[in-house]
């Protein structure tokens, strides 16, 4: 099996982003890389593994009021927590 490297100009075409987001992946090591001689190639199958690890699952309804539930829930928590003291009247 041939790997396939691509420049950051493919990468970038393929994800619809700017080869500077590319660059920036590479140097914040998001996105594995190559190096070959002064050149950067990113191998194909590194480029599907970063996309299939980006993956965000959808939610159903039920989960986001879960979710908004639980958080409020939180906030009402910290606010009940920690009483504030009151200014002792004299």
């Amino acid at each position: 099996m041939t790997r396939r490297l691509l420049t950051e100009q493919q990468v970038a075409e393929r994800c619809g982003v700017k080869k500077r987001t590319v660059r920036t992946w590479r140097v914040d090591r998001r996105i594995p890389y190559i190096k070959v001689g002064h050149y950067i190639r990113i191998d194909e199958r590194d480029l599907e593994a970063f996309i299939d690890g980006s993956r965000v699952p959808a939610e159903t309804v039920l989960d986001r009021k879960r979710i908004a539930a639980e958080r409020t829930a939180s906030m009402y928590r910290r606010r009940t927590a920690s009483p504030r003291k009151q200014a002792s009247k004299g």
